[in-house]
């Protein structure tokens, strides 16, 4: 698939946002594993690109969760990865709902997270 028809999937606008991320992969049971340190390349209301030195793959569920003032999560999926040479992994990652048997909400809880109720984060 090209770029030109990548983007003409896109559902929602994308704008470039660099910002400090953690990652933090979500295994099958809905428990918090690893956190990864990334950056986001950019942002929507539906997903976020990431750069990241660790591989995710595909189909992997995971938090991204942004520091800020008012600290906030977002549960999403990786729906693709590409290696980019002396950079790392360039990850797409769609946004969905929180599910709520997820277990890893007492662990955002005790990080002073705020889970975003719709999986969005951009406006």
């Amino acid at each position: 698939m090209s770029p030109d028809q990548a983007i003409s999937q896109r559902v929602h606008a994308r704008r470039a946002v660099k910002a400090a991320v953690a990652v933090i992969v979500v295994d099958e049971h809905g428990h918090p594993g690893r956190e990864h340190s990334c950056q986001t390349l950019d942002l929507s209301r539906g997903g976020v690109g990431i750069l990241s030195p660790r591989l995710l793959c595909p189909g992997q569920s995971c938090i991204v969760v942004i520091s800020a003032n008012d600290p906030a999560a977002a549960f999403g999926t990786v729906r693709h990865v590409r290696y980019v040479p002396g950079r790392g992994h360039v990850m797409g990652l769609q946004f969905a709902p929180m599910p709520d048997s997820l277990r890893a909400s007492g662990w955002l809880e005790a990080r002073g997270v705020r889970p975003v109720a719709d999986g969005s984060v951009a406006s």
